[in-house]
């Protein structure tokens, strides 16, 4: 799958009536025990029905899953953003078996000397730099580099498919936030991390059986879940979609070189733009001077293009490349305490 030059599959014309249930699934989804009979309400919709649009989004590939996902130094586990140069003949070989490792949740080529990029997720006692040597060691690996997010300004990858536009949201945009810290989390935490992780059945009382699993009623089930959306352990729960299949066929990783003095305010704006769905401070090397990483979402690779040139504009920050994956390797989400 690529991002530039080539269109993505043609998955059928969504309705307005789709996109507003996409909207919904995604930013609005009751952790309740009926869920769907609150969301067939608001769509004015039978329960059995809107059952089955959402599963047919799943049959059609639009929706990846309906989960929650978590926020890793919260749950003692270390994240970090790796780029490696590899020789072109050897680039499948490497890629693949990159993504074999249950810790790496997304996987691209992308065009630049550094042309593999990926996320490696592990748990407190893996280390990160011993296992991006063990793949520095395969055969055609040159140049390594980890890049983990020194502030974050922004992470929601949330699809406003009504306004074609990408949702803001996600971290507080007027100030840039140091990961997280490590919380305590009791048994009954890590049971209930385990059970939210999961994709959500497609059945009337979904939350039921994870709270059997767990021994509890399901009230105190989802008090626990709403508890980790205050915590700030679990950054949200819905629906995740597959940005091709939306109609979002392209993205673009921006990386920016911003005086230190500027990092403050410049990622803030950086983050303010709807488009712009990662925002992150990373470190620099000799030969990488980037800083600053903004994910860019959009219809067409023109429209990456023309969204960095505003965000230069308003920034004032015109040292910068865009990366556009030329293959999509792996693409999944991390599983904890498995």
């Amino acid at each position: 799958m690529t991002n530039q030059g080539v269109t993505s599959q043609y998955f059928g014309q969504l309705t307005t009536e789709d996109k507003r249930l996409l909207d919904l699934l995604q930013s609005d989804f009751p952790l309740v025990s009926e869920p769907f009979k609150v969301l067939s309400q608001k769509m004015n919709i039978s329960q059995g029905r809107l059952i089955e649009q959402v599963q047919g989004f799943k049959e059609r590939g639009v929706i990846r899953h309906i989960r929650g996902t978590f926020e890793s130094r919260k749950l003692g586990y270390r994240s970090t953003l790796v780029a490696m140069s590899v020789a072109p003949a050897e680039l499948d070989a490497v890629a693949t078996q990159v993504s074999q490792h249950p810790g790496v949740s997304h996987n691209y080529s992308r065009e630049h000397d550094y042309n593999i990029w990926f996320t490696l997720t592990l748990p407190p006692d893996d280390s990160i730099e011993r296992t991006v040597d063990s793949f520095a060691s395969t055969s055609g690996v040159g140049k390594t580099h980890i890049l983990p997010a020194l502030r974050v300004f922004k992470i929601d990858v949330r699809f406003d498919m009504l306004d074609k536009r990408v949702k803001p949201g996600g971290l507080d945009v007027e100030n840039s936030s140091i990961p997280a810290e490590p919380e305590p989390l009791s048994d009954l935490d890590v049971g209930g991390v385990r059970q939210l992780q999961t994709d959500l059945a497609l059945v009337e009382r979904p939350f039921a059986p994870m709270a059997e699993s767990l021994s509890i009623p399901t009230a105190e089930f989802l008090e626990l879940a709403q508890g980790f959306l205050k915590r700030r352990v679990m950054r949200r729960y819905g629906a995740v979609l597959n940005h091709r299949r939306a109609e979002y066929t392209a993205n673009a990783m921006g990386c920016w070189i911003v005086p230190p003095a500027r990092i403050e305010k410049v990622g803030r704006t950086m983050a303010s733009f709807p488009a712009v769905t990662h925002c992150y401070e990373r470190p620099t090397f000799a030969d990488w001077p980037y800083n600053m990483f903004t994910m860019i979402h959009g219809h067409a690779p023109e429209e990456c293009r023309d969204i960095a040139g505003e965000i230069a504009r308003k920034t004032g920050i015109e040292s910068y490349i865009l990366l556009y994956s030329t293959r999509e390797y792996k693409k999944e989400s991390i599983k904890y305490f498995v």
